[in-house]
């Protein structure tokens, strides 16, 4: 009897052990920034067979063509220099005769042009920082059916997961050797809706980061800006995809 009771009460904590590490690893594994509710997940099948990475095509030298050393030509003597005439005392008295009988020619005066005057333009103003979390984030589609702004977010956000799950593609190399993760990717919503700074936060490699994010460069503007304060602002916004493989 004794020893049935144990046996229960060691699966029962093996079994809350387990529950509790794969929770607190899906908790670490997402980013604390991520506004988004859900991850996005991208399921596919399986491949039908294994298929590991096919090894690296070798190449093959050639043989080594051996080349004949140019012949050195010798440089050819240089030229002796030709000898200066040196004028004699009579022709150096010419010269100076006909120097000073000679009128004195009239420098002629250039006009001054004055330099134009190159001003600068200032530089543009710099875009202020972007923040993580505005008084009302970005919604990538604003529907006017909305009552509050909860129930605009739930729907930007559905709209944000169709638009990736209609365009990404599982990379051929993962799939084919089993491979599964999230890749995280951010990027900022300007204020005038359109994207910038991508960037790939988490990658877990095997083509999953590029997808995600070639996926995520493909989205048209978002028809509302940050808010803050009554004002327009830049905002940050992380985007996590999933890729798994179906059962």
């Amino acid at each position: 009897m004794n020893f049935q009771i144990g046996l229960i009460v060691a699966l029962l904590v093996a079994i809350g052990s387990i529950n509790y590490t794969s929770f607190f690893y899906e908790k670490e594994e997402r980013p604390k920034d991520i506004y988004i509710d859900k991850d996005i997940e991208i399921i596919t099948p399986p491949p039908t067979k294994d298929r590991p990475i096919p090894p690296p095509t070798k190449i093959e030298i050639e043989d080594i063509i051996e080349i004949d050393e140019p012949e050195i030509v010798p440089e050819p003597d240089e030229p002796k220099p030709t000898p200066i005439d040196t004028p004699t005392d009579s022709k150096i008295d010419d010269i100076a005769d006909k120097a000073i009988a000679a009128p004195p020619t009239k420098k002629e005066e250039k006009p001054v042009i004055e330099k134009p005057v190159i001003v600068t333009p200032p530089a543009p103003p710099t875009p202020p920082d972007p923040v993580k979390i505005a008084e009302h984030m970005p919604l990538f589609k604003k529907n006017k059916d909305a009552s509050n702004e909860k129930e605009l977010r739930e729907q930007s956000d559905a709209a944000i997961i169709s638009f990736i799950n209609s365009r990404v593609k599982y990379p051929p190399v993962a799939r084919e050797n089993g491979k599964e993760g999230m890749a995280v990717v951010r990027f900022i919503v300007e204020k005038d809706g359109t994207m910038s700074g991508f960037s790939i936060l988490k990658d877990p490699g095997y083509g999953m980061g590029e997808a995600a994010l070639n996926v995520v460069k493909k989205m048209p503007n978002w028809e509302r800006a940050g808010i803050m304060n009554g004002r327009k602002v830049r905002v940050y916004f992380t985007l996590p995809i999933r890729f798994k493989l179906s059962d």
